[in-house]
C-alpha cells in the first residue's frame, strides 16, 4: 500500500477519512497516532470509561526514544514498523483499574486495509492473543481491540461530524505542537454515539463480558515534533457543543470549539487553574482538578474527576487520563471531560510554577 505525504508548509490536507491513513516518516521525528477514548454505560449498571491509542514510532528518533526507554528491545528490521499500543480501562463502580503496553513490529504491507479504510495490528507471535481493527469510511468508526488487557468491539455512528484543529498559524488542521518549529495535522471526531461490548477479567480474576452503550470521542495527529507532555482536555457538552483545549509547557496554547449546528471557531488563549495534584507510581506529580476559564460559552467551568486511579504508566511518559464531570458556575452538571495531564516539571504548572494560575 502506499503511505501518504503531508505538507508542513501549506497545511494543506485531504478528508479526515483519507488521512486516516498512516503517514511516510517525513524527518527524523515524525510521529502520528489513532486515539479513541469513551464513558462506557453497561448492561450491569457500571460506568467504564475506557482508552485506546496506537503510537507509530516509525521515525529515526522515536525509535531511539523507544529504545532508549526499554519500549524497544534492540534494533527495528527496516522492513518492520514499531506500533506502540497503550490501553486503559476503568470500571469506577467495582474500583478495578487496568493499564497495558505493548510494541508490535508491523509489515508496512499488513498495517492498512485500503479498501476498508481500517488500520491492522497484529502481533504475529501472539495472533490468537492480540488484534486490533481500527475503521473510519464514511459516517462510522468501528473499534476491535483484542489485547491483554481487554478485549472491546464498538461500533460508532456520526463521524462525519469532523473538527480540524487551528491555532494562531490560522489554518484549518495545523497546529503548533508547543515548539516554533514543531507542526502537526490534528482533527477530532468529537461525537461518536455507539454500542458494543467490552470483555474483560474482575478482581477475582473471572472473566466477564458487559455490553456497552456511549459517545466516544476520536483524535487523529500526524506530523514531526517531539514535544511529549502536555495539559489537554476534551469537553464533551450536554448540548451538543464539543471543545478541544491543548496546553503545553512553554505557555502556548490551541483551543478549538465546535458547536453542535457544526460551525467551528478557534481562540488563542484560555487560563487553567490547577485544584489539586496526584503523585504517580513514577514518583512524578501531575495535576489533577480544573477550573477553566474561556472565552467562549459561559465562560467558566470546574472538572472534578471521577478517580485518582486514572494513571497510565509507561517507560516513555506517565500520565493522568481520565473522566471528570464538568460543572458550570451555578454547580449544574452540564456534561463530562477527558483530561491528559503530565509531569508538572515538564509542564510549570505545579504549586507556585509560572503556569499554575492560582487565584490572587
Amino acid at each position: 500500500m502506499e503511505f501518504l505525504s503531508y505538507d508542513l508548509i501549506s497545511g494543506k490536507h485531504e478528508s479526515a477519512e483519507k488521512e486516516w491513513c498512516p503517514h511516510k516518516s517525513l524527518g527524523p521525528n515524525a510521529f502520528e497516532w489513532h486515539y479513541f477514548t469513551a464513558p462506557l454505560k453497561g448492561d450491569n449498571g457500571h460506568l467504564y470509561f475506557l482508552f485506546f491509542c496506537d503510537f507509530n514510532f516509525n521515525s529515526e528518533l522515536y525509535r531511539k526514544a523507544a529504545m532508549s526507554s526499554g519500549d524497544l528491545h534492540g534494533s527495528v528490521p527496516n522492513d518492520r514498523i514499531p506500533i506502540v499500543n497503550t490501553v486503559h480501562l476503568s470500571d469506577y463502580d467495582s474500583g478495578l483499574y487496568l493499564n497495558g503496553h505493548d510494541t508490535v513490529l508491523c509489515k508496512p504491507g499488513k498495517l492498512f486495509d485500503t479498501e476498508k479504510n481500517m488500520l491492522m495490528i497484529h502481533d504475529e507471535e501472539r495472533a490468537d492473543s492480540y488484534d486490533i481493527r481500527f475503521s473510519y469510511k464514511g459516517d462510522s468508526v468501528s473499534l476491535y481491540a483484542k489485547t491483554d488487557i481487554y478485549e472491546c468491539e464498538l461500533s460508532c455512528r456520526g463521524a462525519s461530524r469532523v473538527m480540524w484543529m487551528q491555532d494562531t498559524i490560522g489554518k484549518e488542521g495545523l497546529i503548533r505542537e508547543g515548539g516554533k518549529t514543531e507542526r502537526s495535522f490534528y482533527y477530532s471526531l468529537p461525537q461518536l454515539p455507539f454500542t458494543g461490548w467490552i470483555k474483560y477479567r474482575d478482581k477475582d480474576g473471572k472473566e466477564q463480558k458487559v455490553d456497552v452503550t456511549g459517545d466516544g470521542w476520536i483524535d487523529r495527529q500526524w506530523g514531526n515534533f517531539m514535544t511529549m507532555s502536555w495539559e489537554w482536555t476534551s469537553f464533551r457538552f450536554n448540548d451538543g457543543d464539543r471543545l478541544n483545549t491543548y496546553n503545553f509547557g512553554n505557555g502556548y496554547q490551541v483551543c478549538t470549539l465546535q458547536m453542535a449546528d457544526g460551525k467551528t471557531e478557534s481562540y488563542p488563549k484560555f487560563t487553567v487553574v490547577q485544584n489539586g495534584y496526584l503523585r504517580t507510581p513514577a514518583k512524578t506529580w501531575v495535576s489533577w482538578g480544573w477550573d477553566y476559564y474561556l472565552p467562549l460559552k459561559d465562560g467558566y467551568y470546574k472538572l472534578v474527576p471521577y478517580s485518582d486511579k486514572n494513571i497510565i504508566l509507561s517507560k516513555m511518559n506517565t500520565f493522568f487520563e481520565g473522566l471528570s464531570t464538568i460543572y458550570d458556575k451555578e454547580g449544574k452538571v452540564i456534561g463530562c471531560a477527558v483530561t491528559e495531564s503530565m509531569d508538572v516539571k515538564l509542564m510549570h504548572n505545579g504549586p507556585y510554577d509560572k503556569f499554575n494560575n492560582f487565584p490572587d
